[in-house]
C-alpha cells in the first residue's frame, strides 16, 4: 500500500467529516474528535482550510458545551470534551491559555467533588473525573490550581480504594488509572492496589474477551512495568487472533483502525514481519472500503471517520502519535 493511496483515503475522510459536521447531527463530543483529526491533518498537509474549519468547530463546541453553573450538565461529556481541548492546546495544534479556557470547568468539577453524591458515583465515573485531573496536572504544572488538582486526584484515588475494598473489582480501566496515578502521586497504597489488580486480572473477569479494545481501553505499552506490559501484549495478541477469524469494521474500537494503532505501538514487542503484515492488511481493507464509499455514519474518534483518519495518518506521519493518549 503506497503513501499516496493512504493520503487519498485520508483526504476523503477529512472531506466527509467536514460535510457531516456542517449539519447539526451528532454530539459535541463526537465533533471534538473531528476537530482533533482535522487539526492533525491540516498540520500534515499544510492546508489552512482544514485548520480554519476545525477552529470554527472548536469554538462552537466551547460555546455550546463548556458550562459551569448548570446542575443538569452531563459530567462525563463535559470532562471528555475538556480532555480533548486540553490535548489540542498542550500539543500546540491551536494557541490558547488552557487555564483561562478551563478555569470555570475546574471550579465546577471541584465543586462537584464536594457534593456528597460523589460517594455514590460508580468507579467508571470516578476514573473519568480522575483522568481529567491527571491530564491537567501533566499539561499545566504551573497552573494556579495545580495543588487543587493534586488534592482532587488524591481524593478520587481514595474513593476508588473504598469501591475496591467494599466490592472487589478487577478491571482494566482501574489498572490503567492506577498506573498513571502512581506516576503523579507519591502514595504507596496506589502501588499496592495496582499490584492487587495485576495479581487478580484476568482471573477474576469473565467479560473482557467480548471486546478487548473497548473494554481494556488501553493503547499504551508501559516501558517501566514489565508485568503490565506482558498482560497488555497478551491481550492484544489474543485480539489479533480473534480479529483474523471475524470480518471487523474499520472503526477504532474493535476495528481495523485499532489494529493499525496497536501494530505501530507493538513494533518493538512483536516480530517486524508480523506487525507489518497485520497493519498492511488493515490499511488495505480501510482504503478499499473508502474507494467503495463504505464509511461509518459517525464522525467520532472511537466509532467514526475521525478515528479511522487518525489511524491512517499515524502510518505516514510519525509526528501524529500523541493523540493515542486520549484513549
Amino acid at each position: 500500500m503506497t503513501d499516496k493511496s493512504i493520503e487519498m483515503a485520508i483526504h476523503k475522510l477529512a472531506n466527509i467529516v467536514i460535510t457531516k459536521c456542517s449539519s447539526s447531527v451528532g454530539s459535541d463530543l463526537g465533533k471534538l474528535g473531528s476537530v482533533i483529526f482535522l487539526l492533525h491533518y491540516a498540520k500534515y498537509c499544510n492546508m489552512d482550510k482544514y485548520k480554519s474549519y476545525a477552529i470554527e468547530l472548536l469554538e462552537y463546541i466551547q460555546d455550546n458545551s463548556i458550562i459551569s453553573n448548570n446542575s443538569k450538565v452531563n459530567i462525563h461529556n463535559l470532562i471528555s470534551i475538556c480532555i480533548g481541548i486540553n490535548y489540542i492546546i498542550s500539543q500546540e495544534l491551536v494557541l490558547g491559555d488552557l487555564d483561562d479556557i478551563l478555569e470555570d470547568v475546574d471550579n465546577f468539577i471541584l465543586s462537584y467533588l464536594d457534593n456528597k453524591n460523589i460517594m455514590y458515583l460508580k468507579y467508571q465515573n470516578l476514573i473519568v473525573v480522575g483522568k481529567y485531573f491527571l491530564l491537567r496536572i501533566g499539561a499545566t504544572p504551573l497552573s494556579a490550581n495545580h495543588v487543587l488538582h493534586i488534592t482532587a486526584l488524591e481524593r478520587i484515588v481514595g474513593l476508588l480504594k473504598l469501591h475496591i475494598i467494599n466490592i472487589p473489582i478487577y478491571n482494566p480501566l482501574i489498572i490503567k488509572f492506577l498506573y498513571y496515578s502512581s506516576k503523579v502521586l507519591s502514595n504507596k497504597s496506589i502501588e499496592m492496589m495496582l499490584i492487587q489488580q495485576l495479581n487478580n486480572y484476568p482471573n477474576q473477569t469473565n467479560w473482557y474477551r467480548s471486546g478487548i479494545p473497548h473494554c481494556f481501553n488501553t493503547f499504551f505499552i508501559p516501558k517501566d512495568d514489565e508485568r503490565l506490559k506482558k498482560i497488555i501484549i497478551k491481550e492484544i495478541k489474543d485480539y489479533v487472533q480473534m480479529h483474523s477469524k471475524i470480518d471487523y469494521s474499520d472503526i477504532l474500537i474493535e476495528g481495523n483502525a485499532g489494529l493499525i494503532v496497536w501494530m505501530n505501538l507493538l513494533s518493538d514487542d512483536l516480530s517486524t514481519e508480523k506487525c507489518s503484515a497485520i497493519k498492511n492488511a488493515a490499511v488495505e481493507k480501510i482504503v478499499s472500503n473508502m474507494n467503495n464509499y463504505k464509511v461509518p455514519i459517525d464522525v467520532s474518534l472511537y466509532f467514526g471517520c475521525s478515528g479511522i483518519g487518525l489511524a491512517l495518518l499515524s502510518c505516514i506521519d510519525n509526528k501524529c502519535t500523541q493523540w493515542i493518549k486520549l484513549l
